[in-house]
């Protein structure tokens, strides 16, 4: 299989979401059972924890192809050195 831009591109905002749902798990469980001081459960938060990397996934992918096309139609219309 030939490796193009949008595998790329996948490959990338997967791994960026994984490092960040990690984090994110983290980070969540400590605000809100610590900082806020509600009782929330590992499952409740891994359920808030699971939509919110759906949703960064699908933004920064769109994002990423929006702006991969971009930059192909500048390059293509630059003016030769």
């Amino acid at each position: 299989m030939k490796l193009r831009a949008r595998h790329i591109h996948h490959i990338e905002t997967l791994t960026d979401n994984i490092l960040g749902l990690v984090i994110n798990f983290g980070v969540t469980l400590a605000v809100f059972n610590v900082w806020l001081g509600q009782d929330v459960t590992v499952s409740q938060n891994l359920q808030v924890s699971l939509v919110c990397f759906v949703m960064a996934y699908a933004r920064k992918f769109t994002l990423r192809r929006w702006f991969s096309a971009w930059i192909g139609r500048v390059y293509a219309n630059r003016e030769p050195v």
